[in-house]
């Protein structure tokens, strides 16, 4: 890394701290569903803020879709989504969609001989990026292992506000910190993101986590893609 680094323009500080938003809503919405986030549905400020974010960003945004009947109350929401979540992500016997790194490559790869959830590799390199970062698993994802998708997006989400914050305020140390961390991590992502997301939009039997699926590989795409040419010129 050059001794010092060019500065970074307010629209390059501003998409980084869009992207930190994107992951960050990302992240809400792959974890067991809340009142608040069915509350969010309704009224439709999710969708509100997450077209928001798409145009800050410059990519697509899908046309606007009826997700629930128009009568449905926040708590009918809520049971839909909790049930849609669980068939999808978190089924005991057979999810469509496994919400965890390693057990969705097996699966998508079709391993003869499953990952031992002993020897989770994904979870123990992201758990190790984490702690190199600083951060810790909040109480309520604790009991997930740390290459559960939403765990992983937050991260992200984290780090990347980190890094517009050191980019407004020209901390070259903290920049290169968390251009590294950022760089550490990115595998997790190209190794399963987009599959990941492709397979929720095509197996979900719902509107909205087809949605999200559909959602998810647009801004993935971008990003990773993002990521490549901006590894590639300092490489």
């Amino acid at each position: 890394m050059p001794d010092s680094l060019p500065a970074a323009s307010d629209v390059e500080i501003s998409r980084i701290e869009s992207t930190a938003d994107f992951f960050s809503l990302l992240s809400l919405l792959l974890f067991l569903p809340t009142a608040e986030i069915a509350q969010g549905i309704k009224d439709r400020t999710l969708e509100a803020d997450m077209r928001a974010l798409l145009d800050e960003l410059g990519l697509e945004k899908p046309e606007t879709a009826t997700l629930f009947p128009h009568d449905a109350s926040s708590d009918d929401i809520l049971d839909a989504m909790r049930q849609a979540y669980t068939r999808l992500f978190t089924h005991p016997k057979k999810p469509l969609v496994p919400i965890t790194e390693m057990r969705f490559v097996d699966m998508r790869d079709q391993a003869k001989i499953p990952s031992s959830a002993f020897l989770n590799k994904a979870a123990l390199h992201a758990e190790s990026c984490y702690k190199k970062a600083g951060f810790a698993l909040a109480n309520e994802t604790s009991r997930e292992p740390g290459d559960h998708m939403g765990i992983e997006l937050e991260f992200l989400g984290r780090a990347h506000t980190n890094l517009a914050s050191a980019l407004r305020t020209r901390d070259e140390k903290s920049r290169g910190f968390w251009e590294g961390a950022i760089r550490a991590f990115n595998p997790h992502m190209r190794s399963w993101a987009i599959d990941f997301f492709e397979s929720c939009r095509r197996n979900a039997q719902d509107p909205f986590y087809s949605r999200i699926g559909r959602i998810g590989c647009i801004f993935m795409m971008d990003y990773l893609s993002r990521s490549h040419e901006k590894e590639d010129g300092e490489s």
